[in-house]
């Protein structure tokens, strides 16, 4: 933690119900789940976290579907990681691994509640972005 008391930055997702929301991040993206009740989860995966509650929770302002974006260093290997449980889901779900113009190289999957996650890597110039990070 840093001197000035701040953690992270965690997105937080709507979704209709909390345990099909948690065996799919559990089942699909490999997350671990911390289910403290109360139609909330808390989804980690080597330090990447997603917040899920239980869109009624949110009353009025209730959010719609939201999306993150998580990097990683090895897009390819992630992706054949998960691949063959996504070729499970519907194929509007997610997209296999391409290079964008903006320097980085994308696959995206779709949970069930419509939110989206994004993951991806620095490709040419954006190649070694999270270098200084990595270094110490």
């Amino acid at each position: 933690m840093n001197q000035d008391g701040w953690v992270q930055v965690t997105p937080s997702f709507a979704v209709e119900r909390i345990d099909p929301a948690v065996v799919f991040y559990e089942d699909v993206l490999g997350f671990k789940a911390w289910r403290p009740g109360g139609g909330y989860a808390y989804i980690e995966r080597n330090r990447i976290a997603i917040r899920l509650l239980e869109a009624a929770l949110y009353g009025p302002d209730r959010p719609g579907p939201s999306h993150a974006y998580v990097d990683v260093l090895d897009v390819e290997r992630l992706f054949a990681e998960i691949a063959p449980r996504l070729e499970a889901l519907p194929a509007e779900r997610w997209t296999p691994p391409e290079d964008q113009p903006h320097g980085q190289r994308e696959f995206s999957v779709r949970d069930p509640d419509g939110n989206l996650v994004i993951f991806g890597q620095g490709i040419g110039a954006n190649a070694g972005q999270w270098d200084y990070r990595l270094r110490g």
